[in-house]
């Protein structure tokens, strides 16, 4: 398990309703491993987070599944397993997170979310991550590739009191407007980075939520009125509304009435 992923893991899911155990030495193909199985309120679905090695990303919806289903199940039911339950600081919530358990569900209910490293074939890469979340055998499958900037962003969220601050951080760094013009314009700024790094989490993640900032744009119906308004009317911004599609709810009848007194005083 990558350390870094495992430290904001820990933190971000260091709540009451999370039970989380990590299981180590879980043996895939040629390489050993450590997974974090997490599920949340002793119901619905589980997680389990395993780092694997790029050159065997093609091997996951192969062999590597099954016998990370098979080293999991293992673990749970050996007397001397590698069962290692993560004891929140928070010495209330440590009863809790002990109690994780294996149940029916983990055959169909398992969400695998892989961390793999960022290698030189993008490519190849990005073919192999199609193939492995579009594959419904065994687990529902996502990749996170660990960037060297992600990785930094990871570890500043670590760094953070407590999983709520995690999680408004994540929120505000995805919702931030000056970030995603930077994105969207093919600037690089720290605060782009933030906001490549927090969006790719939300995709990734199904547990998290995100909270939908809500809009301060002016209706596009109070746009109209205000150029019809004008003394000189914005012909260019005019002539872009006539040629919009009428159908929409929001050109009501007045449409036609706006659209002749322009035409006429033009």
């Amino acid at each position: 398990m990558n350390n870094v992923f495992e430290s904001f893991l820990f933190k971000l899911l260091d709540k009451e309703e999370w039970a989380l155990a990590k299981i180590d030495n879980i043996t895939c193909r040629d390489f050993t491993t450590a997974a974090v199985l997490a599920r949340k309120g002793g119901r619905g679905d589980f997680f389990m987070f395993v780092s694997i090695p790029q050159e065997e990303m093609q091997h996951i919806n192969k062999v590597i599944q099954i016998e990370l289903l098979g080293g999991v199940k293992t673990a749970f039911l050996s007397p001397e397993s590698d069962v290692q339950l993560h004891i929140s600081l928070e010495e209330e919530y440590a009863n809790y997170k002990n109690k994780i358990t294996l149940t029916h569900e983990f055959n169909q209910d398992t969400n695998l979310i892989i961390l793999s490293p960022c290698g030189n074939n993008d490519t190849e890469a990005l073919r192999h991550i199609v193939e492995i979340e579009e594959n419904e055998f065994f687990f529902k499958k996502h990749v996170i590739r660990m960037s060297p900037g992600l990785s930094v962003f990871l570890a500043e969220l670590s760094q953070l009191s407590d999983s709520d601050k995690v999680i408004n951080d994540l929120n505000h760094a995805v919702n931030d407007d000056a970030a995603y013009k930077d994105f969207i314009s093919g600037k690089r700024s720290k605060k782009d980075t933030r906001f490549i790094c927090a969006a790719h989490l939300f995709e990734k993640l199904p547990f998290l939520n995100l909270k939908i900032k809500e809009s301060r744009r002016q209706p596009l119906i109070d746009k109209i009125k205000k150029e019809l308004e004008k003394k000189e009317v914005d012909y260019d911004f005019v002539e872009r509304i006539l040629q919009m599609n009428t159908d929409d709810e929001m050109f009501s009848a007045d449409y036609e009435k706006w659209k002749s007194e322009v035409l006429n005083e033009k």
